[in-house]
Formats: structure tokens, C-alpha cells, sequence
């Protein structure tokens, strides 16, 4: 015999809707936080105590010459991917991402710093978006990343900003208009 279970808006034999219930409070929906991009670049002198340097220095960009010679050009991830730092215990920079909400078109930038544990006191900064890790890995960073994209899911858009404002720089972090919308 079928009974409408009305409260649930189940409409299951009887008995079967807490099974079913629990069997679609076990599905696992897909992500809504999108990271679409990421750029990389050192760490300027502004943010560094005295004149100390990291050692391992990511490239940044291509000059006209190399573009014009037809020299293949890399996205940022891809340069991230292949970069091999001289001593992956020395490095400071700062990660553009690029994030978006689900199926949108658009994404919105946060920044992050991400600096070697060896060298942490040679970096002057003051903010809250800033991952030490031990040495450049990029697979593990990314994963990293990737997961705090998680733990700032909220149910819609604004509530991921909110989230995610609290782990990194937001593209509009002092625009009064902004500011107020995500309150």
C-alpha cells in the first residue's frame, strides 16, 4: 500500500520513505565554488624586510621577443604546474583566483600569499590571506586550495563571499558598494 508522506513530500510504499530519505541525504552534489584561473606573481620588494630575496623566482610573463619568435606561450597554472624552484623551502608569491559560482560566466579575483615556512619572517605583511606551507608543491597547494573552496560553500553566492573574505583578499575588499551587498 502507497502512503503519501505529506510533510516529507515523499509519495513512497509505506515504510520505505526514511530509506529513501537517508538514501538522498547520502547523494553527493557537485561543488558550486568554481576556481576558473589562477596567476602567480613574486612577492615584491615593498613586502620583504631589508633586502633579502627568496631564492626561487617564478617567471613572470614573456618579452616581445619571445612572443614574436612563436615561443609557446603558458597560462599561469600551466607555468605553476611545470615550475621547479631552485630551493622550494625559499619562495613568496601571490595567487590570483579566479572564482566563480557554479554554471556562471563570471568570477570574481582573490588573492592569497603563499610563503615558504623557512623564509616567513623575512616577508613583511600584514594580512589574512596568506598559506605557509614547508616547500612548493603545486598538486598539494592546489588541492589545498581546492579545499577551502569547499569549507566556503555557502547556499548561494554571497554567502561563499563572506566565506571566502575570511581566507583571502576580495577583489572589492574597501568598495563601499560591495562592502555593503555581502553584509
Amino acid at each position: 500500500m502507497d502512503i503519501d508522506c505529506l510533510a516529507e513530500n515523499w509519495s513512497l510504499p509505506c515504510g520505505d520513505c526514511q530509506l529513501a530519505k537517508t538514501a538522498m541525504s547520502n547523494i553527493v552534489y557537485p561543488s558550486r565554488l568554481r576556481l576558473r584561473g589562477v596567476s602567480a606573481r613574486n612577492l615584491g620588494p615593498k613586502s620583504r624586510k631589508g633586502h633579502s630575496i627568496p631564492e626561487s623566482q617564478i617567471r613572470e610573463g614573456y618579452t616581445e621577443q619571445e612572443i614574436r619568435s612563436g615561443m609557446k606561450v603558458l597560462d599561469s597554472e600551466k607555468i605553476l604546474e611545470q615550475w621547479q624552484p631552485i630551493n622550494p623551502a625559499s619562495f613568496a608569491l601571490a595567487l590570483t583566483l579566479a572564482i566563480g559560482w557554479d554554471e556562471d560566466i563570471g568570477s570574481d579575483y582573490f588573492e592569497v600569499y603563499v610563503i615558504a615556512n623557512q623564509i616567513r619572517d623575512q616577508i613583511n605583511l600584514n594580512r589574512r590571506s596568506v598559506i605557509f606551507v614547508e616547500e612548493f608543491d603545486w598538486p598539494s597547494l592546489k588541492q589545498s586550495l581546492l579545499n577551502i573552496l569547499d569549507k566556503c560553500e555557502g547556499k548561494k553566492w554571497k554567502e561563499s563571499v563572506r566565506a571566502l573574505r575570511k581566507r583571502f583578499e576580495w577583489e572589492y575588499d574597501g568598495n563601499a558598494e560591495y562592502e555593503s551587498w555581502v553584509k
